[in-house]
């Protein structure tokens, strides 16, 4: 799903109304596959 959302061009830089980042969230769920997904996604 997160990889579907991001290639139909979510923000991946965006902050929820707390300042959380996006890969704040997926850091704290521990979920490794979304955190590379993300971080992959940044770095282009």
């Amino acid at each position: 799903m997160v990889s579907y959302l991001i290639s139909k061009g979510a923000d991946v830089q965006a902050n929820d109304g707390k300042g959380n980042s996006v890969l704040s969230a997926a850091q704290e769920s521990k979920n490794q596959e979304v955190i590379q997904l993300i971080e992959s996604k940044l770095k282009n």
